[in-house]
């Protein structure tokens, strides 16, 4: 957006919209417009150049519906960039209980969101998969801690085995 990409963002919480509305009106280029919806209801007549979910497929009692809308929301050979937990990192179990969130976060959606399930089900979405990238194994919080989780982090990320374990999945989607 600060290079002047009108934006529009989509979530349930009106605290969370009303937080990016609000941080936004900072910026001098592009617009952002944050709207308090379900994407499951929405009716658009435009369609969306790229498409960003973080978290998303997590809180969905219904991925295959969700990425059903999505598809119909992008425009021809544009891509969905989908960032998500990865739930075999079993160090998020220990931060959820940290920040308390365990039971909001620790659901059978978390569960599904490991690698081999979001394949097969992007697969099976007909989605072409441009890019998956497994990336670091600490929440990003313990990298303000000290400098050792950011090398940490990095030898991690340079042992193939062990990426398996990484804390988030990027991953980078078309449609047919």
């Amino acid at each position: 957006m600060s290079e002047g990409a009108n934006v529009t963002g989509i979530d349930l919480s009106e605290n969370l919209i009303f937080l990016a509305n609000e941080n936004t009106k900072l910026i001098e280029k592009g617009t952002f417009n944050g709207r308090c919806e379900n994407l499951l209801e929405m009716s658009y007549v435009i369609l969306f150049d790229f498409i960003l979910f973080v978290n998303v497929l997590l809180h969905t009692d219904d991925s295959n519906a969700i990425l059903s809308k999505a598809k119909d929301l992008l425009k021809y050979n544009e891509k969905i960039l989908i960032i998500e937990y990865n739930p075999l990192n079993p160090l998020f179990i220990i931060f959820f209980i940290l920040i308390g969130q365990l039971s909001s976060n620790l659901t059978i959606n978390y569960c599904k969101s490991n690698i081999f399930t979001l394949t097969k089900l992007f697969n099976n979405q007909n989605f072409i998969i441009h890019k998956i990238i497994k990336y670091g194994y600490f929440p990003n919080s313990t990298y303000n801690i000290s400098s050792f989780f950011i090398i940490l982090n990095k030898l991690l990320n340079s042992i193939s085995v062990i990426n398996l374990f990484s804390a988030f999945h990027f991953i980078l989607i078309s449609k047919l």
